[in-house]
């Protein structure tokens, strides 16, 4: 059986895709162990809702049991929070001006001889550094760039980072090295508290299991599929059957270690298809299968048909590189996410012969597509390294150099997976 999902179909889905995407990536996680620390240093061990950095830093949620209510601090009310072997937020006054500040909480990446600390707020991410004898200092500033006369202005965090760290000359070096990352900025203050003091170890909030984690998944599943040939003629969705592996980039964005990286490589064959004229077109269009011509029209014309079913055997190589963003739900995880697919013609059929096409590109199909893609699925955790999950996605597909629009080719592509994950292996 065929679904043949129409244009306006294909818009409400790719809507709702892109709504629900837009909703997850609001929305925070669900909730973890963790604790909230009192202003008279008492601490209070219960659930903390998991949110993005920007939700975390302007108030923390808290319940003592799983089902019970949430209890909202906002920073200067506690001296900070933390999740169970992860994330560590303490309440900070920001000057905003001479005689303004603003309280928040800030991540807490470092404690040693220099504390180290990460906030985001609308204007994007900000790292401050605090030692004795110096106030919160802001190291986060606009990329360098080039000033009227052209020339390059060079970053202001570097010297600032020398002058907090003028006892220990040798980290000079690994200053003009950094760059504003947690990655670098986090091994710089370690270092820095190393050489400097010999005594006691500096503490690192951040959680250690930072490096990008790569794992695999095997798919298999069924597609529909249809071309568009420029303006005038256009194929049906046709069912298609596909196989495929892929790789899975975890903790890639340091700050959101929900938003995963899917690079997938799927095979597939499609074969029958209906090819009948573009809705709203008047004239008749003549094309050529297994050598007998045929002439196709929607006006119900002579000698002609309204549509022709034919074998094109296509066999494509589709490689969808996705940005997917992870909800948990109890033991399963929803996924949504946006990305570029590519896909590559292997083979097809030379039995149909469209003229417009054919003279063109000395074939009917062009052998590369690109594209944009929306992923929605569900994943349930088998066990540490294991999952099996199901997909959705909607690709639109197009021949990136056809200017003329009657000899350009596009496609719509839904395809429906079933996908099993394993491993797990740091990078």
């Amino acid at each position: 059986m065929t679904i043949i999902p129409d244009s306006g179909t294909s818009k409400i889905i790719l809507s709702l895709l892109f709504l629900i995407l837009s909703i997850q990536l609001i929305a925070g996680d669900r909730d973890r162990e963790g604790y909230v620390i009192t202003l008279k240093h008492d601490t209070l061990h219960g659930f903390l809702l998991y949110r993005t950095n920007m939700y975390a830093s302007k108030s923390c949620k808290f319940k003592e049991k799983t089902d019970g209510a949430y209890s909202e601090f906002f920073p200067g009310e506690i001296e900070g929070y933390r999740f169970l072997n992860g994330k560590y937020f303490v309440s900070k006054e920001l000057v905003q001006d001479s005689t303004t500040t603003k309280p928040v909480f800030m991540e807490y990446l470092v404690n040693g001889i220099a504390d180290l600390y990460y906030y985001v707020d609308n204007n994007g991410e900000h790292y401050y550094i605090e030692k004795e004898g110096f106030d919160l200092i802001q190291l986060s500033e606009k990329k360098a760039a080039y000033d009227g006369s052209e020339r390059f202005v060079p970053s202001k965090y570097k010297g600032k980072l020398v002058c907090i760290m003028d006892d220990c000359p040798e980290i000079k070096s690994k200053i003009n090295r950094s760059t504003l990352s947690h990655q670098s900025l986090i091994k710089l203050t370690k270092d820095y508290h190393q050489l400097v003091c010999l005594t006691d170890s500096c503490i690192i909030y951040e959680k250690t299991d930072l490096k990008v984690k790569l794992s695999w998944h095997v798919l298999t599943g069924v597609g529909w599929n249809n071309y568009i040939f420029g303006s005038e003629l256009q194929t049906n969705y046709a069912n298609s059957y596909h196989l495929g592996i892929g790789l899975v980039l975890k903790n890639l964005i340091l700050s959101n270690e929900r938003i995963q990286l899917y690079v997938d490589f799927l095979l597939a064959k499609t074969s029958a298809f209906q090819i009948s004229k573009t809705p709203g077109t008047y004239y008749t269009s003549r094309v050529t299968y297994n050598r007998i011509s045929y002439n196709i029209s929607n006006q119900n014309a002579p000698n002609s048909v309204s549509s022709l079913a034919v074998n094109l055997d296509v066999v494509d190589l589709t490689i969808p590189i996705i940005i997917n963003y992870l909800l948990p739900v109890r033991k399963a995880s929803i996924i949504a996410g946006i990305g570029i697919t590519n896909k590559f013609i292997l083979s097809q059929s030379n039995n149909l012969v469209y003229s417009v096409f054919n003279d063109e590109y000395g074939q009917l199909l062009n052998t590369y597509l690109t594209g944009g893609v929306a992923n929605i699925g569900i994943n349930r955790q088998l066990s540490k390294s294991q999952t099996i999950g199901i997909n959705f996605n909607y690709q639109y597909l197009f021949h990136l150099r056809s200017l003329n629009a009657d000899t350009r080719l596009k496609e719509n592509q839904f395809m429906l997976q079933l996908c099993y994950g394993f491993g797990g292996k740091k990078k």
